[in-house]
């Protein structure tokens, strides 16, 4: 019996991991199934392309996707928002997105270096801009907790 019902949920399982694969939630996306790398610019064309005859949704209400036929929230639409608000400042000028992988390896080599040398102590040579007069004590700096 433990077996049969294992071997069901296993089954459950690759069929239900089949077709999600298949499915793609974002229909701007489609068109780079073939493209293991597509570039930042590109995506947000064919977002852009895919809303620019419909509505934008209002934040609250529902928007209705046509190409699935039910109530899609927001279709998307604000999440892609923050993905773009996000990502725009951190691709390259080509589109192409930064390797995080060559970012921790400077790192790395950066951590490596500073351990090597006893000299070193921190990132740069601060100093202080001010201000560089006491702050007094008797209440006369702190924060403001509200304004009337």
């Amino acid at each position: 019996m433990k077996n049969k019902f294992t071997i069901n949920i296993l089954l459950f399982v690759g069929l239900f991991l089949s077709l999600s694969s298949l499915s793609n939630a974002q229909p701007w996306m489609n068109k780079f199934e073939n493209d293991p790398n597509p570039n930042f610019y590109d995506i947000q064309k064919s977002f852009n392309e895919y809303w620019k005859d419909k509505p934008l949704p209002v934040h609250g209400t529902k928007a209705k996707d046509e190409n699935e036929g039910e109530e899609a929230g927001l279709g998307g639409w604000l999440s892609f928002k923050r993905w773009e608000w996000f990502m725009a400042p951190r691709v390259y000028p080509t589109g192409i997105y930064p390797d995080g992988r060559q970012l921790y390896n400077e790192q790395q080599k950066e951590k490596a270096n500073r351990q090597g040398n006893p000299n070193v102590t921190s990132f740069g040579n601060w100093t202080i801009l001010g201000p560089t007069t006491a702050i007094p004590t008797n209440g006369g700096a702190g924060r403001a907790n509200c304004v009337r």
